[in-house]
């Protein structure tokens, strides 16, 4: 029988990171309810929420036996992982209170967007190998 998920694979592979996962939302929930609204408060949130929707892909990756479906949900959540980088250094900037640098901050999220067009293709994740583990 042909199941979606291959659950032999969850352990111990796919466990760290959904409990990385669940840390990240978690943080990302809490600061969301902390009562503040600052953009620091929202930077770290999109944050931690784009970090546990990587390790969710990761762990789905461990999980699926479908390689087309993990290659078409690696590219879904690879849409917004692209702008990890820009809301990190964004985040920084804004703690340390670098007004001077938004500059950089616009390249970077610039750049994130010429590579939008370029992540469902080949040339950004060509596909899955499969491994004997």
């Amino acid at each position: 029988m042909n199941t979606f998920f291959n659950l032999e694979h969850a352990f111990p592979y796919a466990i760290p990171p959904f409990l990385t996962m669940l840390a990240a939302f978690f943080l990302a929930s809490l600061t969301l309810n902390a009562g503040k609204s600052s953009a620091v408060h929202r930077l770290f949130s999109l944050y931690c929420l784009l970090q546990g929707l990587l390790y969710l892909q990761q762990t789905l990756e461990w999980l699926l036996t479908s390689t087309t479906a993990a290659l078409y949900f690696t590219r879904s959540i690879f849409f917004l992982y692209v702008f990890l980088v820009p809301i990190s250094v964004h985040f920084v900037h804004r703690i340390l209170e670098l007004p001077n640098r938004q500059w950089f901050v616009r390249i970077l999220y610039g750049g994130s967007v010429l590579f939008l067009p370029l992540i469902p293709t080949r040339f950004f994740v060509e596909g899955y190998r499969e491994s004997g583990y």
